[in-house]
């Protein structure tokens, strides 16, 4: 979402609790833009506090949440929000 910083850093409050949604919002090809942009967003401070958003993200697999936990300012984000999963 091209608002994502300015929701985040609370210059357009919208909501209690935000997912970055990196699974079902993203194109296959989109994908690898997707990751960037996270990593972009989390490598400068999110200005989080109790009257912005809490941010939880999204991942595709475990993998990428695997990945995504390794990036720098993840300590930013609340959560994962886990992808839809089958039981076998």
């Amino acid at each position: 979402h091209p608002k994502v910083s300015e929701i985040l850093s609370g210059t357009r409050p919208v909501a209690a609790t935000m997912v970055l949604c990196l699974e079902d919002a993203l194109a296959d090809t989109d994908v690898e833009c997707g990751m960037r942009r996270l990593a972009d967003l989390l490598s400068r401070p999110l200005g989080i506090c109790a009257d912005h958003p809490k941010v939880f993200v999204r991942p595709r697999s475990h993998d990428m949440a695997c990945h995504i936990s390794e990036l720098s300012g993840i300590h930013q984000v609340s959560g994962f929000v886990v992808p839809k999963a089958r039981i076998e």
